[in-house]
Protein backbone atom coordinates (compact mmCIF):
# COMPACT_ATOMS: atom_id res chain seq x y z
CA UNK A 1 0.00 0.00 0.00
CA UNK A 2 2.78 2.45 0.84
CA UNK A 3 4.49 2.06 -2.53
CA UNK A 4 1.20 2.55 -4.37
CA UNK A 5 0.47 5.75 -2.43
CA UNK A 6 3.98 7.11 -2.96
CA UNK A 7 4.02 6.36 -6.70
CA UNK A 8 0.49 7.53 -7.45
CA UNK A 9 0.64 10.67 -5.30
CA UNK A 10 4.00 11.58 -6.86
CA UNK A 11 2.25 11.59 -10.24
CA UNK A 12 -0.57 13.82 -8.96
CA UNK A 13 0.14 17.49 -9.54
CA UNK A 14 -2.59 19.26 -7.55
CA UNK A 15 -5.23 16.89 -6.19
CA UNK A 16 -5.44 13.30 -5.02
CA UNK A 17 -8.80 11.60 -4.44
CA UNK A 18 -9.18 8.19 -2.87
CA UNK A 19 -12.23 6.10 -1.96
CA UNK A 20 -11.52 3.69 0.89
CA UNK A 21 -13.29 1.64 3.53
CA UNK A 22 -12.79 4.02 6.50
CA UNK A 23 -11.36 2.00 9.40
CA UNK A 24 -12.68 4.51 11.95
CA UNK A 25 -16.32 3.65 11.21
CA UNK A 26 -18.13 0.96 13.19
CA UNK A 27 -19.53 -0.84 10.14
CA UNK A 28 -16.03 -1.13 8.68
CA UNK A 29 -14.67 -2.53 11.92
CA UNK A 30 -17.40 -5.16 11.89
CA UNK A 31 -16.40 -6.24 8.36
CA UNK A 32 -13.23 -7.71 9.80
CA UNK A 33 -15.26 -10.30 11.68
CA UNK A 34 -18.51 -10.57 9.68
CA UNK A 35 -19.27 -14.23 9.04
CA UNK A 36 -20.13 -13.95 5.29
CA UNK A 37 -16.79 -12.35 4.44
CA UNK A 38 -14.84 -14.66 6.74
CA UNK A 39 -16.71 -17.66 5.28
CA UNK A 40 -15.47 -16.78 1.78
CA UNK A 41 -11.91 -16.64 3.06
CA UNK A 42 -12.21 -19.90 4.99
CA UNK A 43 -13.64 -21.70 1.97
CA UNK A 44 -10.54 -20.83 0.00
CA UNK A 45 -12.34 -18.83 -2.69
CA UNK A 46 -9.37 -16.53 -3.12
CA UNK A 47 -11.49 -13.51 -2.23
CA UNK A 48 -9.56 -11.06 -0.09
CA UNK A 49 -10.49 -7.71 1.32
CA UNK A 50 -8.26 -5.11 2.88
CA UNK A 51 -9.04 -2.32 5.28
CA UNK A 52 -5.95 -0.16 5.47
CA UNK A 53 -5.49 2.25 8.38
CA UNK A 54 -6.99 5.58 7.36
CA UNK A 55 -4.50 7.56 9.45
CA UNK A 56 -1.59 5.77 7.79
CA UNK A 57 -2.93 6.70 4.35
CA UNK A 58 -3.39 10.32 5.43
CA UNK A 59 0.11 10.37 6.92
CA UNK A 60 1.73 8.99 3.78
CA UNK A 61 -0.03 11.58 1.60
CA UNK A 62 0.89 14.36 4.03
CA UNK A 63 4.52 13.26 3.79
CA UNK A 64 4.22 13.67 0.01
CA UNK A 65 3.07 17.28 0.41
CA UNK A 66 -0.72 16.89 0.37
CA UNK A 67 -3.27 18.17 2.88
CA UNK A 68 -6.76 16.83 3.46
CA UNK A 69 -9.30 19.14 1.82
CA UNK A 70 -12.45 17.13 2.51
CA UNK A 71 -13.75 13.82 3.79
CA UNK A 72 -17.13 12.60 2.67
CA UNK A 73 -18.64 9.46 4.22
CA UNK A 74 -20.44 7.32 1.63
CA UNK A 75 -22.80 4.74 3.07
CA UNK A 76 -21.83 2.80 6.17
CA UNK A 77 -18.31 1.80 5.20
CA UNK A 78 -16.73 3.94 2.50
CA UNK A 79 -15.30 7.44 2.63
CA UNK A 80 -14.04 9.64 -0.15
CA UNK A 81 -10.97 11.65 0.84
CA UNK A 82 -9.87 14.62 -1.25
CA UNK A 83 -6.31 15.86 -0.81
CA UNK A 84 -4.62 18.84 -2.41
CA UNK A 85 -1.37 20.68 -2.34
CA UNK A 86 -1.22 23.62 0.09
CA UNK A 87 -2.71 26.81 -1.31
CA UNK A 88 -5.40 25.03 -3.37
CA UNK A 89 -8.81 25.00 -1.69
CA UNK A 90 -9.38 25.15 2.05
CA UNK A 91 -8.20 22.35 4.33
CA UNK A 92 -10.50 20.78 6.91
CA UNK A 93 -7.57 19.47 8.89
CA UNK A 94 -4.11 20.89 9.54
Amino acid sequence: MDALLVNSSSAAARKYVISIPDDRRLATRLLRVVPPLQWLRLRGTGFKFFIHPTERIKGRLKANGFILLSRSPQGWVWSVLVFGVPGIGKANEP
